[in-house]
């Protein structure tokens, strides 16, 4: 018989991982069309490229954790079925 204390246990937490990761996704959202805003307020090729040079590494890590979170939500999701279906 499964021990449905565990399985609820493990649900709740993976929720409460999917809401964080989530939580950081929309955080991180803002960093993303910063630098979009920052890039189209460029007005030439120099420009473009000086604006490239100072924020690609910190674009490039946000990126990273970005598609690790993603990464990381679909994996619980796909451990926890009901919780994608209950549009979390």
């Amino acid at each position: 018989m499964p021990n449905t204390t565990n399985n609820t246990q493990n649900s709740t937490n993976a929720l409460g991982e999917i809401t964080a990761l989530k939580s950081l996704l929309a955080d991180s959202d803002y960093s993303i069309l910063k630098t979009l805003e920052g890039l189209l307020a460029c007005t030439s090729a120099t420009g473009i490229i000086a604006f490239l040079k100072d924020v690609t590494a910190d674009i490039k890590d946000i990126a990273t954790k970005r598609a690790e979170w993603r990464a990381r939500i679909n994996e619980l999701e796909e451990q926890f079925p009901d919780l994608a279906k209950g549009g979390s």
